[in-house]
């Protein structure tokens, strides 16, 4: 989505409306950047600072919510969904570092699961893709949800989910 794009403009107002306001919290420092929360176990974001307080920087975002899952698809009833990730596209921040620290570190811990739709951008599938295979890399458990049916398959390996791949997108 291009920054300039009336959906993340409003999304990092509110969060910049968050930190000038100082409802959100301070998380956690990422590399000479900082990392803050706003919101709660329902709906929120974690944003990237850039900057001083004087003159910050919004360069990076995930909207989260919750969402329930149906008994038996995964192994916990509440989950998370991504709503959407955003990072400037002018600044070289590393946003697959930040990503796998947002959603590995924190929302993961949290939530117990993440999910996501069908409805995604190129990027945004190439962002699912590499945090699958994180996933897997650190023995956690990837499961692909067909909503309709109500059925659940386990992904075993980063193979076993490029043999889907095309089939879930």
């Amino acid at each position: 989505i291009p920054d300039d794009h009336p959906f993340v403009q409003q999304q990092v107002k509110k969060a910049m409306d968050a930190f000038v306001s100082g409802k959100a919290m301070y998380v956690a420092p990422h590399g000479s950047h900082r990392l803050f929360r706003y919101g709660d176990k329902f709906e929120g974001a974690y944003f990237l600072v850039k900057g001083t307080d004087e003159a910050p920087i919004i360069i990076y975002f995930v909207r989260y919510s919750r969402v329930k899952i149906k008994k038996g698809l995964l192994n916990t009833k509440n989950a998370l969904r991504q709503v959407l990730v955003w990072r400037r596209k002018d600044l070289s921040i590393g946003a697959q570092s930040v990503a796998k620290c947002v959603f590995f570190n924190y929302l993961l811990p949290e939530f117990g699961a993440l999910v996501t739709d069908t409805q995604q951008t190129e990027r945004g599938k190439a962002f699912w893709d590499y945090a699958i295979a994180q996933a897997l890399e650190k023995e956690l458990v990837v499961s692909v949800i067909n909503t309709k049916r109500q059925a659940s398959q386990v992904v075993r390996s980063t193979e076993e989910f490029e043999n889907l791949d095309t089939s879930i997108w």
